[in-house]
């Protein structure tokens, strides 16, 4: 991000379920990140399935209406 970090936006950002895909893998970062309110933080690289799985499982905690969500050619049902 160009003006500030994810940690940052996190504290500006209001109820939305938060996945952290980031490069910061130190184990510091990760307990920030979740700590922040973030329900789930994923270091790259990662395999788009990983990705796609872990969409799904924060979909069913927040009980979404949407039953297909669909990013970068990715869909999810």
């Amino acid at each position: 991000l160009p003006d500030m970090d994810g940690f940052q936006v996190m504290e500006q950002i209001g109820d939305v379920p938060v996945i952290y895909v980031t490069a910061r893998d130190e184990v510091t970062d990760r307990v920030r990140g979740l700590n922040s309110g973030a329900e789930d933080y994923i270091v790259k690289p990662f395999a788009m399935e990983e990705l796609v799985a872990r969409v799904q499982v924060v979909l069913r905690r927040f009980h979404r209406e949407e039953k297909i969500f669909a990013i970068d050619g990715v869909r999810v049902d």
